[in-house]
Formats: C-alpha cells, sequence, structure tokens
C-alpha cells in the first residue's frame, strides 16, 4: 500500500482514540465504517469509544493518477466488564467475610487494604475497593463494605418487679435482634403475658397489667436476628418481691 493507518486500536471503553491516513498521497479519501456508513476525511476522531465503535475501518484513497488503495484497520474495544465484589455485608464480631470479583481475561486484581488476587478476606469492619487491570491496560473498579455488630445476647433468671427502679423487668439483652415476642407462662403453662417489639420487657404482670405472685416461670422467645432470621429461645425465669 502507499499508505498506512496509524492510531490506537486496541482501547478501553470510554477512553479516546484516532485513526489517521496521511492524506499527502491522495487526492481524495473517504472511509468506510462497521456500520457501512461512509465519511470523507483522513482522519476518525473517537472522543469516548463504546462498543458500537468495534468492527473493521476501511480507508479508500483516489491518487491523482487514479490509483486506489484501499487499507483497513480493526478496532478492538476492551468493555467494561458486568461484574462485582457483591453486595455489602453484615456479620457477626469474631466471624470473617469475604468478597470476591471474577473478570474474564484478567491478570491483575488489587485490593485497597494491600490484598492481591480475586478474593478479599476481612474479619473487621471496612469499606475496601478493588482496581481490576484486564485487556491493554484497562481498569475496572468496585467497592463493598463490611459491618461487624455484636451479635451476642444474655438472658437472666431472676428478677425482682419491685419498683425500686434495679432488676424490675425480665428480658433479653438481644442488641443485634430487629424484632422480638415475649411469651411468659405460669407453672401449669398458661399464657399470662404476650409482649412484642424491638426489646420486649416483662413486668411482672399479667395481661390484664395485674402482678403475679412469686415463683418460677417459663418464657419463649422468638427474635428476627440481623438477617431477618428466626431465632428461638426458652427457659425459666425466677420472680421475686
Amino acid at each position: 500500500p502507499l499508505s498506512q493507518i496509524v492510531g490506537n486500536a486496541n482501547i478501553c471503553e470510554g477512553d479516546s482514540s484516532f485513526l489517521y491516513v496521511d492524506p499527502n498521497q491522495f487526492s481524495t479519501m473517504y472511509w468506510i465504517l462497521p456500520s457501512g456508513q461512509q465519511i470523507i476525511a483522513d482522519s476518525l476522531l473517537f472522543p469516548g469509544v463504546a462498543a458500537v465503535d468495534t468492527g473493521l475501518y476501511y480507508s479508500v484513497g483516489t491518487t491523482a493518477e487514479g490509483c486506489v488503495d484501499t487499507l483497513k484497520r480493526e478496532m478492538v474495544i476492551y468493555l467494561y466488564p458486568e461484574a462485582s465484589a457483591g453486595a455489602d455485608k453484615i456479620a457477626c464480631i469474631g466471624e470473617e467475610v469475604s468478597f470476591s470479583i471474577d473478570v474474564p481475561g484478567t491478570s491483575f486484581y488489587q485490593w485497597s487494604n494491600g490484598t492481591f488476587g480475586p478474593t478479599v478476606y476481612l474479619n473487621e469492619s471496612d469499606t475496601v475497593s478493588v482496581t481490576v487491570t484486564y485487556g491493554p491496560g484497562c481498569k475496572f473498579r468496585d467497592t463493598v463494605s463490611v459491618r461487624f455488630i455484636d451479635c451476642s445476647y444474655s438472658i437472666p433468671n431472676v428478677f425482682s418487679p419491685n419498683g425500686d427502679g434495679v432488676n424490675d423487668d425480665f428480658y433479653i439483652n438481644y442488641p443485634s435482634a430487629r424484632f422480638g415476642v415475649l411469651n411468659i407462662y405460669n407453672r401449669w403453662g398458661e399464657l399470662i403475658r404476650l409482649i412484642t417489639g424491638q426489646e420486649p420487657k416483662w413486668n411482672g404482670k399479667n395481661q390484664e397489667e395485674v402482678p403475679v405472685p412469686e415463683g418460677t416461670y417459663f418464657f419463649v422467645a422468638g427474635y428476627k436476628d440481623y438477617l431477618d432470621k428466626p431465632v428461638e429461645m426458652k427457659g425459666n425465669i425466677t420472680l421475686i418481691r
């Protein structure tokens, strides 16, 4: 050929590029795009390449002598991957969670906490981002977060609803629960009190708000944990006045 197409034809989606042919050897020149469209120009500018720009580009030039020179160049666009490191997570203190991302053809993964590779493991609350390098130096980023909460709970075995402001209510200390139901039964198995709420508490009274006598009572409690999974607890509680 009398000339050649110059320019970056292997580029990342969204980057700018151009294709150019020296027009000095031609009296007329035009381009044929992958869509079939013809454009009269010596160069093509791409301010931000996209998937539609992928394909073969032909440059057709005619010299003053009538010679026709046809050049071609393939434009390869490396598209943003349809990938994700996953949704943000909540976990219990003491657990370990992982986030993974998979981009086919990728040669390099780097996480903001210094981890290399497609998977990162975390055991404390954090927000991390991953930079994925693929193709001719293209980069893709994603960010994820994990929050660790206290999932422990404690159940007392005695309380004294005497109005002194100390240990007046029976309740299960379960800070990570989202909702709870507390059922109180007497020693004959009769339901005497039903309490619902974020932190249901029993004040030592029946459903009619009449104080019940001292003794041992049985409770059945149901909660929704931080993942909205049901949690059931059963046991005895001693009431002392």
